[in-house]
């Protein structure tokens, strides 16, 4: 038998060019590959699709990543990692739909004016869907589903609209009777409304049996 064993490529030097806006340590911890890394052509382009990532996760949707090689031997590599940042993506505004008007009267208003021109992030995102739910059991809103968003961006991709739909948007009203030896502020507080959800479709029973568990846990 023979055995033809070839020399393996490595990566030599790799240049990072054109960031401005993020940490070029950042860039290349997600980047992962580094001088010495064997060179693998779906590893190398797995790299720059984790940096375009990277971009679009800290609001740059429009980034354009380049990967350039240059043998120096036979056996090393240099890349050349160009980054076209692009320009910033902002919030242009945020639309709920939903069939209760009172939840975009009391959410979505004071909710734009904040968020208006803030970079879209995938943090950002997160944190909004936070609040709306937080916002929901606040409200009594304790069977309201956030969907979303959609996101539609500009031709540009400078702006961006956050669409949201809101559904069993129903509004729960609580009114308690016979409470003598404990508040209506105990009781909630012992509940944890301000934190309640329930996909539960007779949530009437189910705040009975919480509050039955209370007393008897007392």
């Amino acid at each position: 038998y023979g055995l033809n064993v070839g020399k393996t490529k490595r990566l030599s030097r790799i240049i990072f060019t054109g960031i401005n806006n993020l940490s070029e340590t950042d860039i290349r911890n997600e980047f992962a590959l580094t001088e010495k890394s064997v060179y693998d052509q779906q590893s190398l382009l797995d790299a720059g699709e984790r940096i375009r990532r990277f971009y679009r996760f800290n609001g740059f949707q429009n980034s354009v990543i380049d990967l350039d090689l240059t043998y120096l031997s036979a056996t090393d590599i240099e890349v050349k990692v160009t980054v076209k940042e692009g320009q910033l993506t902002r919030i242009q505004n945020i639309e709920i739909k939903t069939d209760n008007p009172d939840i975009v009267t009391t959410f979505l208003k004071p909710l734009n004016r904040r968020l208006r021109k803030e970079p879209l992030t995938d943090n950002l995102i997160v944190s909004v869907k936070k609040e709306f739910r937080d916002d929901f059991s606040e409200q009594n809103y304790f069977k309201a589903e956030l969907l979303g968003p959609d996101i539609k961006l500009t031709t540009d991709k400078t702006e961006a609209q956050l669409v949201f739909q809101v559904s069993n948007s129903d509004q729960y009203f609580l009114d308690y009777k016979g409470n003598a030896m404990r508040t209506k502020g105990q009781i909630e507080k012992a509940l944890e409304l301000e934190h309640f959800y329930s996909s539960n479709p007779n949530i009437g029973p189910e705040l009975s049996n919480r509050i039955k568990n209370y007393y008897l846990n007392e």
